[in-house]
């Protein structure tokens, strides 16, 4: 079977930190396009971020499809850069929208990711409280697994106070995987091993990606599920937190100090199974897939049947 993209999304709730840095965003020109980039992160706690990014590109003409169907099935049409907001409507779809309410605006301002660069950058600071949505992407980079977060949307949020006892984290995450198998690592940690279908210049390919489940007194079940009702191969949906966090402590003054290497984690929750035993091994070998892993998200969720989803 030919191998399908797997999508994955994020939403982070938190205070935006780096936006001030001159590194914050890039810029440069490349064949026949200007193109820039947006850097900076969500403090979620103390010692946790979520670095987000967006990626734009302005080009002379760009593609407007259809609202519904299929991308390749789609009949296009051909507008220029200038014309395109008498195309932002529920009739056309057009890839690298962002929407953007972060000054009270009676409604969503919607954007290219370029030009909602250069929005953000001047009316986004550090210190705001801010919800964003997006995708995430999974990759490989020289060897190095990595997830990046990618803005679709972003929002003002009401002032949040990490000393606060009823403060708690919101940085969740979804992700389709394929299933590779489920393995105790230490006493209350377990690795579920997937397989990530990522684009590549010559195509698309499947990579190793571990994801983490805590044992806990409520999420026995879910441990069981996972070791031993999910077959190899089968297309599933995870959801859990985002955690990327610095190990801290706090010494005899009051001061917050660190205390080990930062850690990078996303931890599974729950779920529901896709299609059991999509794949086989040998499915799972390098080759050419149809489709986009950048396509708007148009799948139909399936309900679970338990608790955790599956």
């Amino acid at each position: 079977m030919e191998l399908q993209p797997t999508y994955g999304y994020f939403e982070a709730i938190g205070i935006v930190t780096g936006l001030s840095s001159t590194k914050s965003v890039t810029e440069g020109e490349k064949e026949d396009c200007q193109w820039k980039r947006l850097q900076f992160g969500i403090k979620v706690s103390h010692n946790a971020f979520v670095y987000v990014e967006l990626m734009g590109m302005k080009t002379s003409r760009v593609k407007v499809y259809e609202a519904y169907g299929n991308r390749e099935d789609n009949k296009y049409i051909m507008v220029d850069w200038n014309e395109l907001n008498k195309f932002i409507t529920k009739k056309y779809k057009i890839p690298n929208m962002i929407k953007i309410n972060i000054n009270d605006e009676p409604s969503d301002l919607v954007q290219m990711s370029y030009d909602a660069i250069t929005y953000l950058n001047s009316n986004l600071n550090d210190g705001d409280t801010i919800l964003i949505r997006g995708t995430t992407k999974i990759e490989d980079y020289n060897g190095e697994i990595q997830e990046k977060f990618t803005i679709k949307s972003i929002y003002s949020y009401d002032p949040i106070n990490f000393d606060d006892k009823k403060y708690f984290i919101s940085a969740y995450f979804s992700q389709e995987v394929i299933f590779v198998g489920f393995e105790q690592i230490d006493k209350n940690k377990y690795s579920l091993f997937g397989k990530i279908v990522i684009k590549e210049s010559s195509g698309f390919r499947a990579i190793p990606y571990n994801f983490i489940v805590y044992k806990s007194g409520d999420n026995t079940e879910l441990i069981d599920y996972l070791s031993n009702k999910i077959h190899f191969g089968s297309l599933i949906k995870v959801y859990g937190n985002i955690r990327h966090y610095v190990p801290i402590t706090t010494n005899d003054e009051g001061q917050r100090v660190v205390v080990g290497t930062s850690i990078k984690e996303l931890v599974v929750t729950g779920g529901s199974v896709l299609e059991s035993e999509k794949y086989s091994k040998e499915d799972l070998e390098p080759r050419t897939i149809t489709g986009s892993p950048f396509e708007e998200d148009n799948e139909v969720i399936k309900e679970g049947f338990n608790k955790f989803g599956f």
